[in-house]
């Protein structure tokens, strides 16, 4: 006649709202045998399957999705990384051609962020004289308090 799955399903794993579920419990309780136009616990706990069997059926459907969404991603940073690596290969190999190097400029891909480039080499000579005269401040002046 009814479902008792639909009595003892806890609230979140169910897509049938609070109110609704306890109208059902009263139609497998108190109002067990009462049957008005179209309504009654027979048609009721059918729904009821319906919209669960719906629920079941839009989490397999999502999971899919966000399956097929995750493969999707994997694929585009795999060609992403692909096309950078021919794009820097490209840009190598148009050392000369001015009019291939030009269509590689104006490729800009985009995707992450480059991680910044390190400086190389030596420091230049105006920063480590700029760097001794504060220093050399500092001290002047820790001299001139010290005094």
């Amino acid at each position: 006649m009814s479902s008792s799955t639909q009595t003892t399903a806890p609230p979140e794993s169910t897509a049938i709202p609070n109110p609704v579920r306890a109208v059902l419990e009263l139609f497998e309780g108190p109002l067990a045998g009462v049957a008005f136009p179209d309504v009654d616990a027979d048609a009721l706990s059918g729904v009821a399957a319906r919209v669960d069997a719906r629920r079941t059926e839009l989490q397999r459907a999502l999971a899919a999705v966000q399956d097929a969404r995750t493969a999707l991603e994997a694929e585009q940073a795999t060609l992403l990384s692909m096309a950078q690596r021919a794009h820097a290969y490209a840009i190598v190999f148009a050392g000369g051609n001015t009019e291939l190097s030009a269509k590689l400029a104006d490729i800009k891909l985009e995707g992450r962020p480059a991680a910044p480039r390190k400086q190389r080499g030596r420091p230049r000579k105006d920063q480590g004289k700029d760097q001794g005269k504060k220093s050399q401040t500092s001290l002047s002046v820790a001299d001139s308090d010290a005094a």
